[in-house]
């Protein structure tokens, strides 16, 4: 590859949706299959067995998506592993600004009255404006999983030319796509989530998740596709591993170094909030509406 070659300017929210379609229809079943099962072990993580299910599954959607649009078989090699990694730190972010806003909702919500609307509202303004901000942080990883999982190659060469196409191509636009394809997969939960809230109570939200499964499975390997069909579009402008002299080593670990920290911000959040915070001691105020009644 030539170095003033110019690169392709990254495709739109719209764009990159309407190829992920196009990618769905190549392999419907397969495609929802794994989805389903990356669905699952996103489940799991809460209790610790998806920690390596879920990128594992993520690469391999990645891989399914990325031989659809390509026309040939995805290899896998060590550098899956690498791939593996970045997706692991992405689903733990994901999973943790999850899990904030669910804890903002609260468990003692009396879901359906009007005081808890405004909270609804507020949780889901955490989810969007954390969500955001942590994908602007991250943006410039977005193709690192395609690279590896695509090219090989180590993890320098992937994290270093994902940012060089992101920042070439247009981050502003990039961020869009990414967080169209994030809000996508995430937007049948939250509205099980805000359904539950306004319709009953919050354990009746597992019968909603059940109802809304195959829409979450759908919208989460479109959301996937979107991402793969951003890289899918700038591919071309990809080199080879091991034969790009601009490919240096010194940014790497800074740049992996912010993927880590952007990770660590809401597991930190996450898990100072585990300890529970002492109740001071205190009286009701007289007009206080009764929270008990004890009767012989």
């Amino acid at each position: 590859m030539s170095q003033d070659h110019e690169a392709h300017r990254a495709p739109s929210p719209a764009q990159a949706l309407r190829h992920a379609w196009r990618l769905f229809t190549l392999r419907p079943w397969s495609t929802l299959s794994v989805a389903l099962a990356l669905l699952t072990s996103l489940f799991a993580v809460c209790c610790g067995l998806g920690i390596v299910a879920a990128p594992w599954f993520m690469c391999e959607l990645f891989a399914l998506q990325i031989s659809s649009g390509t026309g040939r078989n995805t290899t896998r090699s060590a550098a899956w592993l690498w791939a593996g990694l970045v997706q692991l730190l992405a689903v733990m972010v994901l999973c943790s600004l999850a899990f904030l806003t669910l804890l903002a909702l609260g468990p003692d919500v009396v879901l359906g009255s009007a005081g808890s609307k405004p909270r609804v509202l507020e949780s889901m303004g955490l989810l969007l404006g954390a969500g955001g901000l942590a994908l602007s942080l991250v943006v410039h990883f977005e193709h690192a999983p395609s690279i590896l999982i695509d090219r090989g190659g180590t993890l320098r060469y992937a994290l270093l030319e994902s940012a060089r196409l992101v920042a070439e191509t247009g981050v502003v636009r990039s961020w869009l796509t990414s967080t169209a394809a994030h809000g996508l997969q995430l937007a049948p939960a939250v509205l099980a989530t805000v359904l539950a809230v306004s319709q009953g109570t919050l354990s009746s939200t597992v019968l909603w998740g059940v109802v809304a499964l195959p829409f979450m499975a759908l919208c989460l390997a479109l959301g996937q596709g979107m991402i793969v069909s951003s890289y899918l579009a700038l591919r071309d402008d990809v080199p080879e591993p091991y034969k790009d002299t601009r490919i240096g080593g010194r940014g790497a670990l800074a740049w992996l170094s912010l993927l880590s920290l952007v990770a660590a911000g809401p597991l930190a959040v996450s898990s100072a909030l585990i300890r529970p915070a002492p109740i001071e001691q205190g009286t009701l105020p007289a007009d206080a509406e009764p929270i008990l009644h004890a009767q012989p």
